[in-house]
C-alpha cells in the first residue's frame, strides 16, 4: 500500500501543506499524523498563512484502517 507523505511549498508568501499519495487516498497513518504534527508545530511559528490541502479529488479519505484494526 502506497504511503502518503507531507509536502510543504511556499508561493507568495503563504505556506502550503498537501498530502500526496501514489494511489491519491492520502490515507493518515499514525506516521502520517505525526510528521503534521511536528511540520504544524513548526510553521506555527512563522507569520505565513497556511493552507492545507490534499489532492484533485479530497484531502485524505480518512485514517488507514489496517492501523485501527490493529489497535
Amino acid at each position: 500500500m502506497p504511503g502518503t507523505t507531507c509536502q510543504i511549498d511556499e508561493r507568495q508568501g503563504v505556506s502550503i501543506l498537501s498530502l500526496q499519495s501514489e494511489d491519491g487516498t492520502n490515507r493518515l497513518t499514525q506516521a502520517v499524523v505525526r510528521g503534521m504534527t511536528e511540520t504544524l508545530r513548526h510553521l506555527a511559528a512563522s507569520p505565513r498563512p497556511l493552507i492545507l490541502t490534499g489532492n484533485h479529488r479530497f484531502f485524505s479519505a480518512g485514517a488507514d484502517l489496517n492501523q485501527i484494526a490493529a489497535l
